[in-house]
């Protein structure tokens, strides 16, 4: 029989046989009733442990075949089984199964998206790359002039500022994802964050001139990272500064609840194209009208700072016209 392929089976069938046979030779001396019982008794349970056994073996067969078709690939199916401890190892395997099978599907997306984001990286250096070459290579002829190369030169500049901008952003954006950006939170006045990010667009803003309002508590604070909130609310600014026409307007207020606090970002701009809004930070997503230079980047990187400080970043258009973005950090729970 196949049962008897196990050895724990075998033996133990084997060691009950003999016992039985003690039995029955041990109350032969007494009473042949009493052996009678004790060989009917004995050899019932011994029936009954095998039939048992092999209801068992037939499960863990089923498991076992349950388990080498998902392995080829196939599905989870359900594993027929009473209760008890088979039953138990049946349930943990499926719960098993299906988490791996998850996984399994995280990380096949997972790699779709590095995919594409390395797709994308490689298309954003390759134009760069490519006008660079032309432009050496147009350095290099004897005949140039002096003020065609002078003009040269600049763009040179441009592309190399370009592609080093470009490869900082995609580092800090591969921290962010990897997890190891330690972020070190404080309390830090609003009005100081907002002040931090708008120097560097001081002379921009100037030139264009463009109306750089902030309205606020000015003793008003949030919980967060200053060097990075700081990166986030420039990107923001930046964004803001790319879309608002000269002698333009853009407005910054902030404000407290009992829930969080509130930054918002508005501009004077012609707003967000309605097919725009679900894409808008979406790394390298550029929109119906982007602005030159711009690597789209910029917002991606933002909601992700804001959001693994527990925050949240929203793109709308706000009612009097241009864009409007609302940073929220809610309030930590004790």
């Amino acid at each position: 029989m196949l049962i008897f392929r196990n050895r724990d089976i075998a033996h133990n069938t084997w060691l009950a046989m003999v016992l039985l046979l003690l039995g029955v030779v041990s109350t032969s001396f007494f009473s042949w009733q009493a052996t009678i019982i004790v060989a009917i008794c004995g050899t019932a349970i011994i029936l009954c442990n095998l039939i048992l056994q092999k209801k068992q073996q037939q499960q863990l067969a089923q498991l076992s075949e349950v388990i080498n078709q998902v392995l080829h690939g196939e599905e989870m199916l359900a594993v027929a089984a009473e209760e008890g401890e088979l039953a138990i190892l049946s349930n943990q395997i499926q719960k098993m199964t299906i988490r791996l099978r998850e996984q399994a599907d995280t990380l096949k997306h997972e790699k779709q998206q590095l995919a594409q984001a390395l797709a994308n990286v490689a298309h954003q250096v390759r134009t760069p790359l490519t006008t660079l070459f032309l432009v050496v290579d147009r350095l290099g002829s004897p005949q140039l002039e002096k003020k065609e190369r002078q003009q040269l030169n600049r763009e040179l500049d441009s592309l190399l500022k370009r592609i080093d901008t470009l490869v900082t952003e995609l580092l800090k954006i591969a921290k962010l994802e990897a997890g190891t950006v330690e972020y070190h939170p404080q309390k830090v006045k609003i009005a100081d964050l907002i002040v931090k990010a708008q120097e560097p667009f001081a002379i921009p803003l100037e030139l264009a001139a463009i109306d750089f309002q902030v309205v606020g508590d000015q003793e008003a604070t949030i919980f967060a990272d200053i060097t990075w909130t700081v990166e986030a609310l420039g990107n923001l600014i930046k964004n803001a500064l790319e879309h608002t026409p000269a002698e333009g307007k853009i407005f910054v207020s902030y404000e407290e609840n009992t829930l969080y606090t509130e930054i918002l970002i508005q501009d004077s701009g012609t707003g967000i194209h309605p097919n725009d809004l679900p894409h808008i930070f979406e790394r390298f997503y550029q929109g119906q009208q982007p602005h030159p230079g711009n690597l789209g980047i910029g917002l991606a990187l933002a909601r992700m700072i804001i959001s693994q400080q527990n925050g949240s970043l929203i793109g709308k258009n706000s009612a009097t016209g241009g864009a409007a973005f609302s940073i929220r950090f809610y309030r930590r729970t004790i």
